[in-house]
């Protein structure tokens, strides 16, 4: 029989590793995104892409963790989606830090250039949707582990 159940959980004799459907999502779509995100970075650190006045005052205004911060939290989703596709309970903690760091780097970025308002500091509804995702990621990741999916 083949198929999978509710949770995407794939059965053994769909692909024989036995890892749920969404694990294998949520790794690939964190991997692309991240890696999207570290050239992004890389190519304004470069002057490749030009920046508005505005942009430029705000990097200008940043302290060393504004430069370091995003490419921690990175790193830590990298790490926390590796984990996840290796199926190990640390996915769980590394997703959450990834989740608590980008909402406190937020809050300080946005309280430090906050003249149109919070949302609007923070990027409109774009940075809450992402943190809803991250939220989602975080609550699956716990659940595979209560269930003894996470090693």
């Amino acid at each position: 029989m083949s198929g999978s159940d509710d949770m995407g959980y794939q059965r053994s004799d769909d692909s024989g590793s036995g890892r749920p459907l969404a694990v294998w999502a949520i790794s690939l779509s964190y991997f692309v995104v991240t890696a999207f995100a570290l050239i992004s970075l890389m190519l304004v650190g470069s002057g490749r892409v030009p920046l508005t006045p505005e942009q430029e005052e705000h990097i200008g205004d940043l302290a060393a963790v504004g430069y370091i911060g995003p490419v921690g939290i990175a790193v830590v989703n990298l790490l926390a989606a590796a984990c996840l596709m290796a199926l190990r309970k640390a996915a769980v903690l590394l997703f959450a830090v990834g989740l608590a760091t980008s909402i406190g780097l937020s809050l300080m970025s946005a309280s430090a250039t906050s003249s149109g308002g919070l949302v609007s500091a923070l990027g409109g509804g774009r940075t809450f949707v992402g943190w809803g995702v991250a939220c989602a990621v975080l609550v699956y990741a716990q659940w595979l582990r209560r269930r003894g999916t996470l090693q």
